[in-house]
């Protein structure tokens, strides 16, 4: 998962088994950015502009180089932990001086933050998280403006903490440009393509004037709400309920088996004056379900044309490329570049990951457009994350 890997503590982030039937529907909170990359807010009809925040929360992602030391302390010393990090990346001939260094870049520009706000012609009340560890539910719930500095893992996690439509603007900021693109992100202190621009006093100062003006634009954007519930016939009233900003994924626990699940979905095609439902069986590596947010990542790396592959198909149908040589880049650059759709779309896209076809399974619907999913598993371990 390009942008929520490895473990998370919060329910809807976090690996469960699935035995039950669970429901995949495009409501719940719905989230904000400013722009045209990066501020995501709730739906509410109130959340405050920046320039009158008065409870300025910054979460700050944990690098790679603490994690590195924090892995050496649970079984060293802590002292020790730079120490045998050094032998460690020395012996294993890795770049520890990089790690470092943007362990630094990263820490600056939440110190240049901190203290540009502090500067403000208005009082504001700065408080400073960990992303991972220090990040609580109240913090958001207490705060009137939120940035969130990493890069989009770090906007994501923060948005997760966003519960109803009461919650603040949260803004996010790239702070290692040179290593993530921050898809999410604000690209105003990028623009001079320095790695640590922000944590320039003049860079950050123009930052928060440009976010106080009336220049700030504010898009909405959609979460994923899923409902998993037990099937008729058995506990009545027993339901999870999980928020998602990015992807849903179902799938097997165990990678290489096969995912078995029966899949209903409402959609209304082109000219249809009612909706319809779908109902398919299938068998493939699992199910992604995508907001707008989350189509340009996975589910776009999954669809999307490699110029290489458009080449193939044109000279199997007996195209003549010699007189236009660029035509399978333009051909895929076009494609691809409709794969991604607006955050605030109340619509989400499926994906079934190679699907398996055969005398048995088949797949008609291979991705698309649904108002609602509904997915029965079939299969013993059918997880979702």
């Amino acid at each position: 998962w390009s942008h929520v890997c490895g473990r998370r503590r919060e329910l809807w982030w976090r690996s469960m088994r699935l035995p039950w039937r669970h429901c995949i529907e495009p409501r719940g909170c719905r989230l904000r950015r400013v722009f045209g990359r990066g501020l995501c807010s709730s739906e509410a009809a109130g959340p405050l502009p920046f320039r009158s925040a008065r409870k300025v929360l910054l979460v700050s992602k944990t690098t790679r180089y603490e994690n590195e030391l924090a892995r050496l302390a649970q079984t060293h010393c802590a002292v020790q932990a730079p120490a045998l990090l050094q032998a460690q990346a020395k012996q294993q001939g890795s770049d520890l001086e990089w790690l470092r260094t943007a362990h630094d870049a990263h820490e600056a520009s939440v110190a240049a933050l901190r203290a540009g706000l502090q500067r403000l012609p208005w009082k504001a009340e700065v408080q400073v998280v960990k992303c991972y560890g220090g990040l609580r539910r109240a913090h958001i719930a207490d705060a009137d403006f939120v940035f969130s500095l990493g890069g989009d893992g770090t906007l994501l996690r923060t948005a997760s903490f966003v519960q109803g439509f009461e919650a603040p603007l949260i803004c996010g900021i790239n702070t290692n440009p040179s290593r993530s693109h921050g898809t999410l992100c604000v690209n105003y202190a990028q623009q001079d393509c320095r790695e640590i621009c922000m944590a320039d006093p003049e860079v950050v100062d123009r930052f928060l004037t440009w976010l106080s003006s009336d220049e700030v634009q504010y898009v909405t954007r959609n979460r994923i709400r899923v409902t998993v519930s037990q099937p008729s016939g058995k506990q009545s009233g027993a339901h999870q309920t999980m928020l998602a900003l990015n992807d849903v994924l179902v799938a097997e626990h165990e990678a290489q088996k096969a995912s078995y699940y029966e899949m209903s979905f409402s959609h209304q095609p082109a000219g249809a004056s009612s909706e319809q439902i779908v109902v398919e069986k299938h068998k493939s590596s699992g199910l992604l379900v995508t907001t707008g947010t989350g189509s340009t990542a996975w589910s776009k790396s999954i669809l999307a044309l490699q110029p290489a592959m458009v080449q193939r198909v044109l000279e199997l149908a007996g195209s003549d490329l010699s007189s236009d040589p660029m035509l399978p880049e333009r051909v895929a650059d076009a494609y691809n570049g409709r794969l991604s759709f607006s955050p605030d779309s109340p619509t989400m896209r499926f994906v079934v990951r190679e699907p398996i076809i055969n005398g048995v399974f088949a797949c008609n619907h291979a991705s698309g457009f649904a108002n609602g999913i509904s997915v029965l598993a079939r299969s013993e371990d059918l997880r979702i994350s």
